[in-house]
């Protein structure tokens, strides 16, 4: 434990204290070589530099040593985090000098790399979806029946709150307070078209979750409020590549991490609410385990 006897006695008379060094304290002869200037702004301290030396630059340096990854450790996470795509980009990426790891995997992994990718768009153009609009995809995966004639798109019951939310057939939703109908906040936003799903936050009154053709809209409102439209700036657009447009949409238990599913992309995306980020959700094989 450190105690008051191992700190260092304060400066003697006539000595002013100029720096502090290794935990340690230097003063300087108050005999006239330090001037305070005296002005309206913080002072300016001059010392005179026969009384303190210049401290070598090597010393504001951090203290610890930059460590770089291996490649092959960095495409073992991203196979664990991400992906084997994503694994094949950071050996593609690598250096082919890095230690720890053969010279000719990089060429490798790239070739691999090069040969999904082209593999992919020959799919893409072979899959009777890339030739769809996104449209025609919310037609075809929507949950209601008729979903582009009907004059009901979607709509969702709050879980806590007497609430209502509606889409109407122009992108326009209605939040309704069910003991007074004649009383409803208008949600109207550039970014909200072909609303095909809408869900409410678990555990927060005023978070609606929407999907549309490009993504999902956030809506952070009040239902009680006295005004009854809100502007675009009460909403918050989320969207990520290849992932539209979204036609499910599900909130976790806990109100979180909202979870999308879109024909047109393969794999689930995890969205968190608070951090606004998005990670894809690697789907087994049914024949995996």
């Amino acid at each position: 434990m450190s105690s008051l006897l191992n700190c260092q006695a304060p400066p003697a008379n006539c000595w002013l204290t100029v720096c502090e060094r290794d935990a340690r304290f230097y003063s300087v002869p108050d005999d006239g070589s330090v001037h305070v200037t005296d002005t309206q702004k913080p002072a300016d301290i001059f010392v005179g530099c026969d009384h303190v030396t210049s401290v070598p630059s090597s010393s504001s340096q951090t203290p610890f040593l930059p460590v770089e990854e291996n490649p092959t450790k960095k495409a073992w996470n991203a196979i664990r985090n991400k992906g084997f795509i994503q694994a094949l980009e950071v050996l593609a990426e690598s250096d082919q000098e890095s230690e720890g790891q053969p010279a000719y995997l990089p060429g490798i992994a790239s070739s691999i790399l090069s040969l999904v990718r082209k593999s992919q768009a020959l799919w893409g153009k072979l899959s009777p979806i890339s030739e769809m609009t996104s449209q025609q995809l919310c037609v075809c995966h929507a949950m209601v029946r008729d979903w582009e004639n009907s004059a009901l798109r979607t709509f969702a019951l709050h879980p806590k709150l007497p609430l209502v939310s509606i889409a109407r057939r122009d992108d326009i939703i209605e939040v309704r307070d069910l003991r007074r109908l004649e009383h409803k906040v208008v949600l109207r936003s550039p970014e909200q078209v072909g609303v095909s799903c809408m869900q409410w936050a678990p555990h927060c009154n005023t978070l609606l979750a929407v999907s549309t053709e490009t993504g999902i809209l956030l809506w952070n409102i009040d239902p009680l409020a006295a005004s009854t439209r809100l502007l675009a700036s009460w909403v918050r657009v989320e969207t990520a590549p290849g992932h539209f447009p979204v036609t499910s949409i599900c909130w976790s238990p806990q109100g979180n991490f909202i979870v999308s599913a879109s024909p047109r992309d393969p794999s689930l995306i995890t969205w968190d609410v608070p951090l606004g980020v998005c990670t894809r959700i690697k789907l087994a094989s049914p024949t995996s385990g």
